[in-house]
């Protein structure tokens, strides 16, 4: 017997994976390895335990990542707390985020977050080849693999998911699904044609809400039609910061998100663990010693003290708030609330006692249907989208429609120049309007742009924000005809979103009757620089047929591009093999070696706008940085390179080593520095102090230490972790510096710089 299809419902806090084998048999994947029997969070469910895997990971220095129910035992045996930098959970929280850095440690954060889904995801999938070889004899492909991923998810998430999947599994099919969705589907049997049924979900990370209609097309062939959706980042990962807070307020001591990343795991663990007691019992009592602190930690928590935890937080109030705006897409459906007869929970945190009779009061006060029965069913909450999943997999889903608005982007950062593409609640797949492109003045060489995601979903404490959809926000930038003359709105483009959500786009010439690009994806590079030939499909004649030319078409908007429209952004190339662009200019350059050469190259390859010094010393002071780049929207970063390519070792105020050797630095007094943050400032506030002739009245400031990207810097502790990075990580620290520049020019807190070359060079004394 072998498995035909596959489905992974990858959670904040457990995985599910489900299979069904070519004899139509459906069952949970148990890998016994790693999964963990909660006989809790079986309750209701007759004699079968419920079988999830945790999403946790362990990545170990020194051999194999661990995962599972591995991981926590793994860390724990390490008797360290760096280790704990290596160990990871709820952290598809984050990985849904993809947010602009709000704070120090944002980019780091985030950088962990894709490490440790990049191990879980690959770990998983080795687990389910092993079993899927013993236990099945499946030496082939499968033929669909279902990944279900909340209502509320970008695309980006969506795209990422996707093709960590691919890199470790084979399939005919790999498809993306929401996970309210599927969940419908399970229920697909108690419903009658035509009937709707109302899905509400609340997991680890986030809360979805779906209302789905099942019917079937004329000949008899299964499909649902997804009539509304809405999505909140909000779960049980919540739940369990109030938990941990109140505990540790009882103790006297201080906040969750000031503690060290042992004590904050540790505690945010028992936190889970207290609040999966006290979805059956009255009282959850525990103690543990952390060497942190070097303090015992009391946890006493009642039901009744979690009750009111949650009443006065702002999960209450949230809640509220979004299933008024689900009750308005309800109406907005064309079904009436009083027409649905059916609705279900799924998610762990409708374990959650209260969090399940808040939700079901919501419902019932806005004329909503609510489940009849307020039991938990391990079965329904925990396998309902692993299991639809398989079942959807087969299905034709109608009526879908878009989450959140698409943008094209067309100008400065600071002119927030955003044209529309699709709108919310745009139907797809679908296609925009024209748009006729043309360039702004006789020397310009390229057009640019750049897709975004205006996402509307509400983050606790934030508003809407536009998300790039292209890879790290990187824009697009295509060669132009020789022939292209300024003023032209001769580029005739159309932009395509198919039923994948994948984006692709048609360029038509319309002076040479021609197609510069045809159906061309963007949206899911992967490299720095991505080079896509010219379109091979050249029409002898004006078209206006889909996927040919795009021209004679009346609605369009006229639109044009300057190459200094995104300068501060890595580039996607489309056009001619080998070619590439940089706008960070060179002032100086002195590399003393090829560490310092080779961050120069890496820098010089991000193509940002803006002024390089390399290996200059500071006027008027003896310091003399690796580094010193200078953005155009007046980011400053002071860089210095460290070549030690071993396990370093080190704190903010300690001596710094590398596999006990000292980490050379700079000199004071004449006595030799061992600590390279000591270096950077000295040379960061001097630079800092040259902002006035540099024509930048408020600058942003970053020093920042750069290791090599095979090195070991986890043992490092530092309360900014952007002080030191590896070079790897360097682009999304200068981007995350960028962002948050820009967001404060756009939202007029400073005025844009005016820099030039030679305002930089008088700066720093370079002649030209």
């Amino acid at each position: 017997m072998k498995a035909s299809k596959l489905s992974i419902d990858f959670g904040n806090t457990n995985t599910v994976v489900y299979i069904q084998a070519d004899n139509g048999e459906l069952r949970v994947l148990e890998m016994l390895a790693i999964s963990e029997n909660e006989a809790l969070l079986s309750a209701n469910s007759g004699d079968k335990l419920i079988s999830a895997i945790p999403s946790e990971v362990f990545c170990c220095n020194s051999s194999e990542s661990k995962i599972g129910k591995q991981a926590f035992i793994a860390v724990q045996k390490t008797h360290s707390k760096e280790a704990y930098q290596g160990y990871g959970f709820n952290f598809k929280k984050d990985l849904l985020s993809l947010k602009d850095a709000g704070t120090d440690s944002d980019v780091i954060e985030q950088d962990l977050s894709h490490k440790f889904g990049r191990e879980f995801i690959t770990r998983l999938c080795f687990y389910i080849n092993k079993e899927l070889n013993d236990a099945y004899e499946n030496s082939n492909e499968l033929s669909t693999i279902s990944l279900s991923v909340p209502v509320s998810a970008p695309l980006e998430y969506r795209n990422w998911l996707k093709s960590q999947i691919a890199s470790c599994l084979n399939a005919e099919k790999i498809i993306v699904l929401d996970e309210a969705t599927c969940a419908a589907y399970y229920y697909n049997e108690t419903l009658e044609q035509g009937e709707a049924i109302l899905i509400v979900d609340i997991g680890g990370s986030t809360t979805d809400f779906s209302l789905v209609e099942i019917s079937r097309t004329s000949d008899g062939t299964p499909c649902s039609r997804i009539l509304a959706r809405h999505g909140l980042r909000l779960g049980g990962a919540d739940i369990d910061l109030l938990i941990a807070d109140f505990v540790l307020k009882k103790n006297e001591i201080d906040p969750i998100d000031t503690q060290s990343p042992k004590t904050r795991k540790k505690i945010l663990r028992m936190a889970e663990k207290a609040k999966k007691t006290l979805t059956l019992g009255s009282r959850f009592v525990d103690s543990d010693y952390d060497s942190d602190l070097a303090a015992h930690i009391s946890y006493v928590i009642t039901r009744s003290d979690l009750d009111l935890l949650l009443k006065e937080s702002h999960i209450s109030t949230s809640l509220h708030s979004f299933f008024i705006e689900c009750q308005k897409l309800v109406k907005e459906s064309g079904f009436s609330c009083k027409d649905i007869k059916h609705a279900a929970f799924i998610g762990g945190s409708f374990m959650q006692p209260f969090t399940r009779d808040i939700v079901q009061n919501e419902l019932i006060e806005l004329g909503l249907p609510a489940p009849t029965s307020k039991e938990i069913n391990g079965i329904d909450i925990f396998y309902a989208v692993a299991i639809g999943g398989i079942y959807l997999s087969d299905v034709k889903i109608e009526g879908q429609c878009l989450l959140n608005s698409i943008f094209l982007r067309t100008g400065l950062r600071q002119e927030v120049n955003f044209k529309l593409l699709f709108a919310k609640g745009d139907p797809y797949p679908s296609s925009s309007k024209d748009f006729a492109l043309g360039k702004v003045e006789e020397s310009q060489t390229h057009l640019k742009f750049w897709l975004a995601e205006l996402d509307s979903f509400q983050d606790i404490g934030s508003g809407a924000s536009y998300r790039p959809i292209t890879y790290n926000g990187s824009f697009y930038r295509m060669p132009l005809p020789a022939s292209a003359r300024a003023g032209d709105y001769r580029f005739i483009t159309r932009f395509h979103i198919d039923e994948d959500l994948r984006v692709s786009f048609t360029m038509f010439d319309e002076y040479e009757g021609v197609n510069l690009y045809c159906r061309k994806e963007i949206g899911n590079q992967r490299g720095d620089v991505t080079y896509i030939e010219k379109s091979s499909d050249q029409p002898s004649a004006l078209s206006s047929k889909e996927g040919d030319g795009v021209a004679h078409l009346f609605s369009r908007e006229s639109i044009l591009l300057s190459d200094e429209s995104f300068g501060d952004r890595k580039v996607l190339a489309l056009g001619d093999v080998g070619q590439q662009f940089t706008s960070t200019e060179r002032v100086y350059s002195n590399p003393s070696n090829d560490f310092e050469r080779l961050v120069e190259s890496e820098i010089i390859k991000l193509s940002m706008k803006g002024w390089l010094i390399t290996g200059a010393t500071v006027p008027g002071t003896p310091w003399k940085p690796d580094h010193i780049l200078i953005l155009a929207n007046g980011v400053i970063f002071v860089i210095e390179d460290k070549n030690y390519t071993g396990t370093w070792l080190g704190s903010e105020n300690g001596p710094w080593s590398c596999d006990g050797r000292r980490i050379m630095c700079g000199t004071t007094k004449g006595i030799e520095d061992d600590n390279p943050l000591r270096e950077v400032e000295k040379s960061f506030y001097a630079v800092l102090r040259k902002s006035e002739v540099l024509g930048i009245p408020q600058a942003f400031g970053v020093a920042t230490v750069v290791a090599p990207s095979n090195s070991n810097i986890d043992q490092v502790t530092l309360l900014k972790g952007h002080k030191l990075i590896k070079l790897d990580a360097l682009y999304g620290l200068l981007d995350w510096a960028s962002v948050r520049q820009e967001q404060k020019i756009t939202e007029g807190q400073i005025e844009a710089p005016f820099i030039t070359t030679e305002n930089v060079r008088a700066a720093f004394g370079i002649s030209g």
